[in-house]
C-alpha cells in the first residue's frame, strides 16, 4: 500500500490486483451504475486511479474488456463497445493477446473473447508495446490464483505463448 498521507489517515490501496514481483495492475470490477453512465464519473474515477496506481510504479496497468464481435452489451453491464471506446479515449490500447477470463476457482468457467488493455504508464505515454516477461508472469500467476491451478490447455498455451517473446505488441481498439 502507498505511504500514509502527511496529514491525515493512511490511504487505501489502489483498486488493482497483480502480484507484486511482475509489477502489473489489473483494474478490477470498474463500473458506473447504469443511470450515472455519460456524465464524467467514470472517467474522474479512473484517471484518479490511474495517477495512484502509477505512483506505484508499475510496468503495466491492464483491465478487462469484451470483445465487442463476440459480447452484447446491457442495460446492467453496458456496452462493450462505448467501454472500448472509453478506455480508448484514456490512451488505453489492446494487447495482442488472446485472452480469456479466467474461472472463479477450480473447475470455474472461463469467460472467453475478452480483450486486455494496456492504459499508458503516463498522461502522455504513446507505447507501441509492453515487455513480455512480467505480463507473462502475470498472466500464469492470475490463472494459478483464481483457478486454483495453471492448466495445460490449449487457451492457456496460446495466451502464454502470445506472451513469450521480449514484447507484447499493442494495437487501436
Amino acid at each position: 500500500p502507498p505511504p500514509p498521507a502527511p496529514h491525515g489517515p493512511p490511504r487505501p490501496p489502489p483498486a488493482g490486483a497483480g502480484p507484486p514481483d511482475a509489477r502489473v495492475l489489473l483494474v478490477l470490477y470498474l463500473a458506473i451504475a447504469p443511470g450515472r453512465r455519460g456524465g464524467g464519473v467514470g472517467r474522474r474515477l479512473v484517471t484518479t486511479a490511474l495517477d495512484d496506481w502509477r505512483a506505484l510504479d508499475p510496468l503495466v496497468v491492464v483491465g478487462e474488456v469484451e470483445h465487442p464481435a463476440h459480447h452484447t452489451g446491457s442495460e446492467a453491464h453496458g456496452d462493450p463497445v462505448a467501454r472500448l471506446r472509453f478506455y480508448a479515449r484514456l490512451g488505453a490500447r489492446v494487447l495482442a493477446l488472446p485472452y480469456f477470463q479466467p474461472g472463479d476457482g477450480p473447475g470455474g468457467e472461463r469467460v472467453p473473447a475478452l480483450l486486455l488493455v494496456s492504459f499508458p504508464r503516463g498522461p502522455h505515454a504513446a507505447e507501441d508495446d509492453v515487455p513480455a516477461a512480467p505480463l507473462r508472469a502475470f498472466l500464469a500467476e492470475n490463472l494459478r490464483e483464481s483457478e486454483g491451478t495453471l492448466a495445460d490447455d490449449a487457451a492457456t498455451r496460446r495466451l502464454l505463448d502470445a506472451a513469450g517473446g521480449d514484447r507484447v505488441r499493442l494495437v487501436d481498439p
